[in-house]
């Protein structure tokens, strides 16, 4: 079957896309190397608001935070948003997760009338912020609290900072820390390497896909740096190297060398 003029240059158009991600991320990594970790993480204090909003997934640790958060008069109320049906909530063999999340909240002492679903079907991060942009376009006042893991918050930040622009301010971000992963060794297991390189992937793509033309000069920026980087630094290490050859090799020589003595 062959494909029309339109659908080529898409094909291409996103094989371009998806190839400049890719060299980004590497590009990144040359960088923050073993600070990838606590670089996606962003510090902000925890503030008293109006609402929490739980962004979907780690259904075993965020739900929690939130009603600490409402038991100890933090937040007012709870924003839940609903996910778009899987394959196992379809065929009716698990709940839909802001169901699941309903029920922690519950059972942790969060009353009914505090929790609030937001009809949607998102899929994705930036589809849930969506969700919460919208929610507050007409809320001038509210305050948020967004919770989610520490290794989530910079795309976090970046997709709200890009969909509120200035009303961003009214968003805090409150950190769950996650079992058994350690930001500052994330490369010494293979859920911190799957973390890591994973959501550092999914932030240059948000950057590629949602991002201004500004973003695509900071990333040519990014690479000018990374080469002059590597054409100073690596010459400079070759040279030390064989600097610190030349003296070993000269006391091989020394040592191999017999030494005569005129009688």
């Amino acid at each position: 079957m062959s494909l029309t003029f339109f659908q080529r240059n898409w094909l291409s158009g996103t094989t371009a896309k998806s190839i400049a991600v890719l060299t980004l991320t590497a590009i990144a990594f040359l960088f923050v190397g073993r600070n990838a970790g606590r670089w996606l993480e962003i510090t902000q204090p925890i503030v008293p608001t109006d609402y929490a909003f739980i962004l979907p997934g780690e259904e075993n640790t965020r739900p929690f935070v939130a009603a600490v958060l409402y038991r100890h008069k933090m937040i007012k109320k709870i924003l839940v948003p609903t996910n778009a049906f899987g394959p196992p909530q379809a065929d009716q063999l698990m709940p839909e997760t802001s169901e699941v999340i309903r029920r922690v909240l519950v059972a942790r002492g969060v009353p009914e009338e505090s929790i609030e679903i937001l009809p949607a079907q998102t899929t994705s991060t930036f589809g849930d912020l969506q969700i919460l942009a919208e929610f507050l376009h007409n809320r001038p006042n509210v305050k948020v609290a967004v919770i989610t893991n520490p290794f989530h918050m910079r795309r976090t930040l970046w997709t709200l900072r890009r969909l509120l622009k200035n009303e961003a301010g009214r968003v805090f971000l409150v950190p769950v820390p996650l079992e058994g992963f350690d930001p500052d060794r994330w490369w010494s297991d293979g859920v911190g390497i799957s973390l890591v390189l994973g959501e550092n992937l999914k932030l240059f793509y948000y950057w590629a896909r949602f991002g201004t033309l500004f973003y695509w000069f900071a990333a040519a920026g990014v690479v000018v740096i990374a080469i002059f980087v590597f054409r100073r630094v690596w010459p400079a290490k070759a040279s030390c190297k064989a600097e610190a050859e030349v003296p070993e090799q000269a006391s091989v020589v020394e040592t191999a060398t017999p030494s005569y003595t005129t009688g």
